[in-house]
Order: C-alpha cells, then structure tokens, then sequence
C-alpha cells in the first residue's frame, strides 16, 4: 500500500499501514476545530474504518475542553481502536496522561518515547483483535 500523507493546519498525517495511522500534531494547543478536522480528513483517506492511532503530541502544550470533549465523544471512540502516544518528558505526558484517563475504558491506550515501540505494540494489539 501506497503511504497517504496529508497536512492540516495542526497536523500531518500518514496512513502507515491498511488501518495504522501514525499523526504528528504541530499545533502547540489543539481547539475543537483542528482535532474534527484531522480526523475528518484522516477517515475520509481511510474509508471510515476503525484505525489504530500513531499520535505524537511532543509539540502540545494544551488542549481545549472542547478538544478534549471531542476525543471523549463517541464519533472518534467508536473509529478507534487504538493509541499509541508518542511523548517526551516534559508537557506532553502531562497531556497524555489527561488523555488516557478519559480513553482508557474505551480503547487500548499507551504512552512511548520511540516511534519503533509504539508500532510494535499497535501490530501486536491488532494481531490479537
């Protein structure tokens, strides 16, 4: 399969494999507006289905409540199979942390600091799905 990449105005995606997608968020606070337009944007490339999430937040500082509601919703839960948040340690485990507290219970969720071990877990997890 040939890599989609695609650029929003908070981040760059790239469609990995058939249902792994790794995104790079860019924008140092995500607002409601950037995270439903990536996702819209990475659903419309991968044809609506459930994907696993390659999501590397090193550059967020913050999220908005709404952004935050957004993630929490069903619309993005019931298309998610997985994360695997890519961190460093400063903020962004802060944030990741918030985040996979409001995750946890819907889909599998886990923090790394190297890309290769993130993709690793999101392959056995979808192995054994």
């Amino acid at each position: 399969m040939e890599a989609t990449n695609v650029k929003t105005r908070a981040a760059h995606f790239t469609v990995l494999e058939e249902d792994i997608v790794q995104i790079i968020w860019n924008a140092k606070r995500l607002e409601l507006e950037d995270c439903s337009m990536s996702m819209a944007n990475i659903h419309l490339y991968t044809k609506q289905r459930p994907l696993y999430y390659i999501s590397d937040i090193t550059a967020v500082k913050g999220m908005s409540k709404e952004a935050r509601d957004y993630f929490k919703s069903s619309d993005f839960q019931s298309k998610t199979q997985g994360i695997a948040l890519i961190v460093d340690d400063g903020i962004s485990k802060i944030t990741a942390n918030f985040f996979m507290s409001s995750l946890k219970k819907s889909c599998p969720i886990k923090t790394f600091t190297q890309e290769d071990a993130a993709l690793a877990w999101l392959i056995s997890l979808k192995n054994t799905i």
